[in-house]
């Protein structure tokens, strides 16, 4: 589904291809007629819409996440139909404070370099100059246990719950050294760890999804196959909004799909259903509690919940 609550009413579909230039396309479910059939609106790259639901942030020419490409998509600011309207610069990560203050990664005059920024929407959709709140450099020379760190900012999401900013990195230029989960306070300008990953491939590849009520954030890491297991093995860490839990969960699959497509939250947050290798399995975090749902012919690629 679109993320935003305003529109569980939509899905976003993407084709089934390696291409680096994929089609993205936007489902109102509320288009379909009653002979089941469906019209999907192409569009030119995934949105992520504003908590009012009223505004996106168009990431114009995003691979496609069947691939592990990563470069910087042109942003626009656009509708929640995924029309672009205003050219805002060249970044990755979108996300939303709230219905009119949003943010990305962008490259700063040292290309070398990350900067994490906030935009404000302004009247005639403009939108305002670039507040700057750290960059890759910062992040780096922060006392996180390793020397000559030498990681980058992958993805930055905010927090629903708390006035924060997830902030994950990624280690591709050093093998051993681990990735990180940060909370970045945005009244104190300060960093505190979360979580700490490793073993992954230079190559990583990693999946992000909040529960609909906000309290759980799910993080899937893919891991490099282990000594005698010929097929990789995605790490799953579940996580509470406030830091309070962590849950980790082993779920190994024949390929490397990107696991937010193979987990599903129930509106309330308390049941994730994680499919893989022909089951399911069913998780509430909060009780510890895990259960595997094997159908008889183990042909379940993917699992969702209507109610």
């Amino acid at each position: 589904a679109l993320p935003g609550a305003a529109h569980d009413d939509a899905l976003l579909l993407v084709q089934d291809s390696p291409s680096s230039t994929p089609l993205y396309a936007l489902l109102p479910l509320d288009d379909c007629n009653g002979d089941g059939l469906c019209r999907a609106d192409a569009i030119l790259g995934p949105p992520s819409l504003s908590p009012d639901g009223a505004l996106s942030i168009l990431s114009v020419g995003q691979p496609s996440p069947l691939v592990n490409d990563r470069w910087q998509s042109m942003l626009y600011l656009g509708d929640p139909a995924g029309s672009p309207d205003t050219l805002i610069e060249l970044g990755v990560s979108p996300f939303w404070l709230d219905s009119q203050t949003f943010g990305y990664i962008g490259l700063a005059p040292d290309p070398a370099e990350q900067r994490v920024v906030t935009r404000a929407v302004l009247r005639n959709d403009e939108v305002s100059d670039a507040t700057l709140l750290f960059t890759s450099t910062r992040l780096n020379r922060l006392p996180l246990g390793e020397e000559g760190s030498s990681r980058i900012i992958d993805r930055v999401i905010s927090n629903p719950t708390r006035p924060e900013l997830l902030v994950f990195t990624a280690s591709p230029f050093r093998a051993g050294q681990s990735s990180l989960m940060l909370a970045y306070d945005l009244a104190s300008a300060e960093f505190h760890p979360r979580l700490r990953f490793g073993d992954e491939p230079a190559d990583y590849h990693r999946a992000y999804r909040f529960s609909p009520d906000g309290r759980w954030l799910a993080v899937a890491t893919l891991k490099q196959a282990a000594a005698g297991i010929d097929r990789p093995e995605w790490s799953v860490y579940v996580q509470s909004t406030d830091g309070a839990i962590t849950r980790g969960y082993a779920l190994r699959g024949g390929d490397t799909w990107p696991a937010d497509w193979l987990m599903d939250w129930t509106a309330d947050g308390r049941w994730l259903a994680l499919a893989g290798s022909g089951y399911v399995r069913l998780i509430a975090p909060e009780e510890d509690y895990t259960m595997p749902l094997i159908l008889p012919d183990r042909a379940c690629s993917a699992a969702v919940w209507v109610n």
